[in-house]
């Protein structure tokens, strides 16, 4: 009876022993948004004066989730920086961007790669016009001409 109590244990330790602990999940769902005026003048540029401020653009997802967004330099354009909604588990996801100005909103249709431990950005489609695919692109920078 001890020697079965001993296998048994020994059993149970090395099917314990052989799990793979997850070393966390991989998320790259940022998203580059470079805007420029129809002359070629970057309007997220702090030193233009006719730059754009946080105030004009409104960010959310199709849940409504409004998604906060920064200002960055990337190589040497100004871009508003924020990350798709990483809850939503769909492989495809709409953003909706609100300009103050116009009321106009622009869709941002984002496709999205799902595996057990990871989720990227495939591609952008912006107002239905491909604007970023992982295959051709480095950067994801997204230009609106406005």
């Amino acid at each position: 009876m001890l020697k079965l109590y001993i296998l048994v244990v020994a059993i149970s330790m090395m099917i314990a022993c052989s799990k793979t602990s997850s070393q966390g999940v991989f998320l790259d769902m940022t998203i580059d948004l470079s805007i420029f005026s129809p002359e070629g003048s970057d309007l997220l540029n702090p030193e233009n004066s006719r730059r754009l401020s946080t105030s004009d653009l409104s960010i959310f997802d199709e849940t409504g989730e409004s998604l906060d967004f920064n200002l960055l330099k990337v190589e040497s354009k100004y871009v508003w920086r924020f990350f798709a909604n990483e809850k939503i588990t769909q492989s495809e996801q709409e953003i909706y961007l609100k300009w103050s100005s116009t009321n106009l909103v622009d869709t941002l249709l984002v496709q999205i790669e799902r595996g057990d431990e990871f989720a990227s950005i495939n591609e952008i489609e912006l107002n239905g016009t491909e604007v970023y695919h992982s295959a051709k692109n480095e950067l994801r920078i997204v230009t609106i001409v406005k």
